[in-house]
């Protein structure tokens, strides 16, 4: 910032210098897994660690596991793997696996993985977005 360096700047610089070989999906804090006013512990920020690891173990590399109410999980991947993942084998083994994690429940989200989808619901409660 202080450089006065852009995201994209930085990424080619970088790749000139050898710090970066490929690009990688962009990782955000855990907490914008949870919806705003949720209280987060050590425990729910472990579970979706250990469900976002397995994910992406299994080829998911931009993938996002929402920590929804009754320890829901809610999975977000690109369009293009969310056949792979609702219509194949792999379904029952993520949601095997995602109760063994600690999840009740595990869902697909149909809308696609998407950056800050958890302020979704602020949006339609007329409260603005949150950047």
């Amino acid at each position: 910032m202080e450089a006065g360096l852009t995201k994209k700047e930085i990424r080619l610089l970088s790749r000139k210098m050898g710090l970066l070989t490929r690009n990688k999906p962009s990782f955000t804090c855990l907490y914008s897994r949870f919806p705003c006013g949720m209280e987060i512990s050590k425990e729910k920020i472990y579970k979706v660690s250990e469900a976002e690891e397995y994910l992406q173990k299994l080829g998911f590399e931009q993938v996002r596991v929402r920590f929804r109410e009754s320890y829901t999980a809610g999975i977000e991947v690109p369009q293009n793997k969310i056949r792979k993942l609702a219509f194949t084998d792999l379904r029952q083994r993520i949601a095997k696996r995602l109760k063994q994690i600690g999840f009740n429940c595990v869902t697909l989200d149909l809308e696609e993985y998407g950056a800050g989808s958890m302020n979704e619901i602020l949006r339609y409660k007329g409260k603005g977005s949150i950047s």
